[in-house]
């Protein structure tokens, strides 16, 4: 009789663990699929840049802020790959915003 008694409770523990390790994953897919897109989105900018501005006094720094970028992309990949949940899309609307301003 006292096994039955315990029983739900347990369920809902492990039920309310199961949960917040899900929410955990999805904030991690949210937070890697943000950090993607705002670097690959800066890499693709400062490619348009960086030829433009090569001969001028911001080339070299476009130029190391390009390698930077690129650096910070590969390594958010294999993060992310490391941890089963490889890029995938994001619709960053305050982002993209940012960078169509720029």
């Amino acid at each position: 009789m006292m096994l039955a008694v315990l029983l739900p409770s347990n369920t809902s523990i492990m039920e309310r663990m199961i949960d917040k390790s899900r929410q955990r994953r999805e904030q991690r897919r949210t937070m890697i699929n943000e950090i993607h897109f705002t670097h690959s989105r800066l890499e693709r900018l400062l490619r348009a840049m960086a030829p433009r501005e090569s001969n001028g006094r911001s080339g070299p720094m476009l130029g190391r802020q390009l390698a930077h970028e690129q650096q910070a992309l590969r390594m958010t990949i294999e993060i992310a790959l490391d941890m089963g949940m490889p890029p995938g899309p994001c619709v960053c609307a305050e982002s993209e915003a940012i960078l169509e301003t720029v």
